[in-house]
């Protein structure tokens, strides 16, 4: 099975502000595209990376930013435009329908950080989800408003919708009869669809709705790659924070795609997991005018351990770094290293690609700690950063909150600490004493996007490890904002039936308790309002 992309666009590279995908800017659209399609090369090298698409695309993507695809296939996206404009799904299906084997198509903003099992691969309909519930509610009601003149049979009998966030399978010639059963429906009700008020559901309806309908019709299973859904809030697939405990498969909704944490999120993803495409990516963009948001990392080429060179033996400041949990899982790694403020590898230790990424992550990590804990006013020669991990069940002896605070108070962080971005849990790692052969190898195994929040407790340094509620918390943040707002905020992140009864008032209690320990911390201010 090939694997598949499909791009179009009706704007030229010219108006490349105007190619965003429902991104914040097109910075980001193709920002995602990389992330997406390396993913895809990544996990799954055996397997041909297809791009359909148009001219604009094979430029983008292909010529300018070399993404990894194997091959193209130019497609006539512009015969679809003899439909109405609103309707721009029958280029997706052109796609679809241009396969001549079995295929899987993988939408830009769908990141599978694992690779797609084998016998999942071989089934005859492949989709990301099937829909149930309020979902296939919904497609209902957008189905009678619309009035039409004839509806298929297959659209009658539909007994649940899908997600296509990926879609294909082996049955690959289905996809030819329904593009062609589309296109009829299409022309047999252009005049009545103009006339709709109910057009912004159109193209999910005939994608997701039908294309269900058609394939049980035909008699043929649907396997979701995820569980069935029950309703529309897609929020919960859209947080990246949540890697690598919670989900392995990220698919970024049309709303979150303008939500800035996310963008940021996406960003961090793609330098993390491929920084050396990631910095050429950036330069290219910024021959086009994209601006970019992370400048090349100074002292580290590339965040990895090529270096030209170590600092100078006389630097004051190299005297009082310390490297233990670096030292510790160079040794486990067998690893021969050069410690300073920066560090190189020996040219056989430079080809161990996966044991370079584990030892640059505690690196950074560790040189960002080291570098927090030398602002500490009072220094001694003998002066060792020592480390504390926040015990979350005794916060509420070590922290009261105001009573009237959900009213009457705003809360901003201020700037007293530092975040370190990590691929592993090194905060779990409290002390060298601690790194032994099974925390070494759990460590190992957790492996995902980290960040660990540095703070000052009197002598000692307070490490605290965020999980997705703490980083979507510690974002918003930045602005002032109330805890009523910020409740609010944070309970659009999900979905209606995730507690059964008090949503908001267990939301609202959660966010306070990351509050407590926030102001523990001492990395944000509290104001009377």
């Amino acid at each position: 099975m090939k694997l598949v992309q499909t791009f179009w666009s009706d704007h030229s590279v010219t108006n490349i502000d105007l190619i965003n995908g429902g991104w914040l800017n097109s910075r980001f659209h193709l920002l995602s595209w990389a992330l997406s399609s390396l993913l895809l090369k990544r996990n799954h090298p055996d397997k041909p990376l297809e791009l359909a698409c148009d001219e604009t695309g094979k430029y983008l993507l292909i010529d300018f930013l070399k993404l990894p695809y194997d091959n193209y296939k130019l497609l006539p996206f512009n015969t679809a435009a003899n439909h109405p404009s609103y309707i721009w799904i029958t280029k997706l299906l052109l796609s679809y329908a241009s396969h001549d084997e079995p295929f899987l198509n993988i939408d830009s903003d769908f990141y599978a950080f694992t690779k797609f099992d084998s016998l999942f691969l071989e089934k005859d309909i492949i989709v990301q989800n099937k829909e149930e519930g309020k979902a296939l509610f919904m497609y209902k009601t957008v189905l009678n408003n619309l009035d039409l003149s004839i509806i298929p049979s297959f659209a009658q009998s539909a007994s649940c919708s899908v997600n296509a966030g990926i879609i294909g399978g082996t049955c690959y010639k289905l996809f030819k009869d329904f593009a062609e059963s589309i296109n009829y429906f299409i022309q047999s009700n252009t005049d009545y669809l103009d006339r709709s008020d109910y057009k912004d559901g159109l193209n999910t309806l005939l994608e997701q709705y039908f294309f269900s309908g058609y394939c049980i019709e035909k008699g043929l299973q649907i396997s979701g790659l995820l569980p069935a859904q029950q309703h529309t809030n897609y929020h919960h697939l859209s947080r990246l924070e949540d890697l690598p405990n919670n989900i392995t498969f990220v698919h970024a909704t049309l709303g979150a795609k303008k939500d800035t944490n996310l963008c940021e999120l996406m960003e961090y993803r793609l330098r993390l997991h491929f920084p050396d495409e990631y910095y050429s990516i950036l330069s290219k963009l910024d021959s086009l005018g994209l601006s970019k948001n992370f400048q090349r990392p100074t002292g580290l080429e590339h965040e990895q351990f090529i270096l030209k060179g170590k600092q100078s033996s006389n630097s004051t400041s190299e005297e009082t770094y310390h490297w233990p949990r670096t030292s510790f899982v160079a040794n486990k790694l067998n690893i021969k290293i050069c410690l300073t403020n920066s560090f190189k590898l020996d040219d056989q230790s430079k080809k161990a690609i996966n044991s370079k990424r584990l030892l640059q992550s505690v690196f950074i990590y560790e040189r960002t700690l080291n570098k927090f804990s030398l602002h500490y006013p009072h220094k001694s020669a003998a002066y060792y950063w020592t480390l504390r991990l926040i015990n979350i069940q005794l916060l509420d002896e070590l922290v009261t909150l105001p009573k009237e605070i959900g009213e009457n108070y705003t809360v901003k962080r201020i700037n007293n600490h530092v975040v370190a971005d990590s691929l592993w849990q090194w905060a779990h790692m409290a002390s060298i004493d601690s790194c032994n052969n099974t925390c070494y190898e759990d460590i190992k195994n957790y492996k995902g996007l980290y960040q660990i929040i540095f703070a000052k407790e009197r002598d000692k340094v307070v490490e605290y490890l965020m999980d997705s509620l703490d980083s979507i918390i510690y974002s918003l943040i930045k602005h002032q904002l109330s805890i009523r707002t910020l409740t609010n905020y944070v309970s659009t992140f999900y979905p209606d039936n995730t507690f059964d009864i008090n949503f908001d008032s267990i939301i609202y209690y959660t966010v306070l308790n990351k509050i407590k320990a926030f102001c523990y911390l001492g990395i944000i201010q509290l104001y009377k309002s």
